[in-house]
């Protein structure tokens, strides 16, 4: 991952390392009692970069676009002649002039955002959204210590990488289909139960049922499935192979 995106990325890296804080997993986060998981410090920071001006989110997709100046320019990502220091990246910098020169190509920003120059508020929030899953997912694949996890967050790095540059759906598609997988799935499946079973309940002891089903949810979400090498050290059955494919 040596593009200018992922070089763009290091300074992140090495501020939550010296923090502690780096990672797209559950963190410190009680499922009980829970504080801020990653998915709400995604969703939160997703809202802070939809409120950037709208110079700042070229800026912020550019480095992700690949270069139009010309056929022959490979450059795939616009890389800042100014980087913010590691120390520095809770500021919200000045968004970067159009002109301002690639670091890896030396053409201007415009070059490499002129295929948004078009595209709707809604599609460029899509966009950054993508960016910020990227930039979680690329810590994780720094910090993840199992192979066979880090393979995983790598998969989903390059995937959502390709659909910013090609500007695409997202699709995660393998021999078990894509997501959700079955239907109905495990969240219809509870609450169906919980309607199912309790549904002759007062409202107000039927609510209780409800909100224990959601704590259920919660928990079953925050469960760390035991990696594909854990399952190998601990069983002799032959379906290692089948439990990877599940695992991932």
């Amino acid at each position: 991952m040596s593009d200018p995106a992922t070089q763009a990325l290091q300074p992140r890296l090495l501020q939550a390392q010296s923090s502690g804080s780096a990672g797209s997993g559950t963190g410190n986060s009680d499922p009980v009692r829970p504080g801020l998981s990653q998915q709400q410090r995604a969703s939160q920071k997703k809202a802070q970069v939809r409120a950037f001006p709208r110079a700042k989110k070229l800026e912020k997709l550019g480095v992700f676009s690949a270069c139009k100046a010309s056929d022959t320019c490979k450059c795939n990502g616009w890389k800042n002649p100014n980087p913010p220091s590691a120390t520095r990246m809770d500021l919200q910098p000045q968004a970067a002039s159009l002109s301002e020169p690639c670091r890896s190509c030396g053409h201007a920003l415009a070059d490499h955002v002129s295929h948004l120059e078009n595209v709707s508020e809604d599609e460029i929030n899509r966009l950054l959204g993508m960016v910020v899953d990227v930039e979680n997912l690329f810590m994780s694949v720094h910090k993840e210590e199992d192979t066979d996890t880090k393979q995983v967050y790598f998969y989903l790095f390059k995937l959502l990488r390709k659909c910013i540059l090609q500007m695409s759906q997202p699709v995660v598609e393998g021999s078990l289909g894509s997501p959700p997988f079955e239907k109905p799935n495990i969240e219809q499946g509870v609450l169906n139960f919980v309607q199912y079973k309790f549904s002759h309940l007062a409202p107000k002891e039927r609510q209780t049922m409800f909100e224990l089903s959601k704590m259920f949810l919660i928990c079953l979400n925050y469960w760390k499935l035991e990696t594909p090498t854990q399952y190998r050290q601990r069983t002799q059955k032959d379906d290692a192979t089948a439990y990877k494919l599940d695992y991932t």
